[in-house]
């Protein structure tokens, strides 16, 4: 791969990471700062029912991402360091979406299913329907896979032929 190349797809890399962090943390705040609702935070306290883990998850991977964007910009990290965490941060919001849509929304994690924001319809469907429905019927949530499987692939290649990347720092580990 030559340095022209290279650098377009770690500038389109870079673009579909900062789209994910702007998805995560544009749906993540407005949601968590109803957790600082004092009436919100009785409720949780006083009741069985669990609030919605995913709006403090979204803000704090959703500031993680833009971190990781501004150290690796910086030359805080190598280009491998940069590569193989913005991979892991990417399947970590993969992998996490399907288990939470097709485990019943905190059934799995917390035995009832999670109330509060953005709970409470459950998917009778299977794994495929279940995530097909989504990407289908949510453009947000579209988006954002789209993006976060791209940037994968675009990590994966750039690791393998980022002329900027050690030889013993490419891909395959």
């Amino acid at each position: 791969m030559d340095r022209f190349l290279s650098r377009a797809l770690r500038l389109l890399a870079a673009q579909l990471v900062v789209l994910t962090a702007v998805i995560h943390l544009s749906w993540g705040l407005p949601r968590a700062a109803v957790y600082l609702d004092p009436a919100a935070l009785e409720l949780y306290l006083s009741t069985s029912a669990f609030p919605d883990p995913r709006p403090v998850l979204f803000v704090l991977s959703g500031s993680a991402v833009a971190v990781g964007l501004v150290a690796a910009w910086r030359g805080y990290l190598s280009m491998a360091q940069a590569y193989r965490l913005g991979i892991a941060m990417m399947a970590v919001y993969v992998v996490g979406w399907v288990v939470w849509h097709t485990t019943g929304h905190g059934q799995l994690l917390f035995g009832e299913a999670v109330t509060g924001v953005g709970g409470g319809h459950q998917h009778q469907a299977g794994l495929v329907a279940t995530i097909v429905d989504h990407i289908v019927t949510l453009p947000l949530e579209a988006a954002s896979k789209s993006a976060e499987v791209g940037a994968i692939a675009l990590f994966l290649a750039l690791l393998r032929g980022d002329p900027d990347v050690a030889d013993d720092d490419r891909f395959p580990w």
